[in-house]
Parts: C-alpha cells; sequence; structure tokens
C-alpha cells in the first residue's frame, strides 16, 4: 500500500526489499519445495542473486536519471526566473525613464505655453 499512497517512495521500497532478500531463506524455500533437484538449488540461486542484481543496478540507473533530470529542470526553471527578473527590472527601468521625460516634456510644455 506505501508504494500506492506514496509513488515518490517507490525507488526506495523496491530498493530495500530487494536489500533485505536473504540467500538462506531463497535455499530454505527450495528445500522445501519437492519438485527442485537437490543439485539445482546452487543454480537457481546463484540465477536468483544475479537477476537481483541486475534489477538492483538498473533501479540505481533509473533513479540516477530521475533525479539528473529533476536537477536539470530546477537549474532551467532558475535560469528562466532569473530572465523574467531581468526582463521587468528592464521595463520599470524603461517605464521610469518614459514618465520622466513625460514629466519634463509636460513642464516644458506649460512654460512655452505660458
Amino acid at each position: 500500500m506505501k508504494v500506492i499512497n506514496n509513488p515518490a517512495d517507490t525507488f526506495d521500497t523496491v530498493y530495500n526489499r530487494l536489500n533485505n532478500y536473504q540467500r538462506e531463506d531463497l535455499e530454505a524455500a527450495l528445500i522445501n519445495n519437492t519438485s527442485v533437484n537437490r543439485s539445482d538449488i546452487n543454480g537457481i540461486i546463484t540465477q536468483v542473486e544475479s537477476a537481483r542484481n541486475t534489477v538492483k543496478d538498473q533501479l540505481q540507473a533509473a533513479k540516477d536519471a530521475a533525479n539528473s533530470a529533476k536537477n536539470q529542470t530546477m537549474r532551467r526553471t532558475v535560469i528562466q526566473a532569473e530572465g523574467a527578473r531581468k526582463a521587468a527590472v528592464s521595463a520599470s527601468w524603461w517605464l521610469f525613464a518614459a514618465i520622466v521625460l513625460s514629466g519634463v516634456a509636460a513642464v516644458f510644455g506649460a512654460q512655452v505655453g505660458i
């Protein structure tokens, strides 16, 4: 249920379950299984451990890729926000210049009109 309620914890949940794997538990389960030959148990365990390690590596690579994408998105967002801030500063200076210029023009017009 934890994975369904909080999908952000999916990587950690699966990774922790893979880390909690016990070779002895698998071996005991295979020994108790009457359809598995005892001579095949070590081979099966080796295959399971190899698959577990492959999944752990792939899971870590996916997590790293997701974190990298998140960090790139955050960087792009900061850069865009900085660009927007600079544009707002520039616009406010132009507005200030326009107000001052119109004030000067108004004063000059008032003087000429007298």
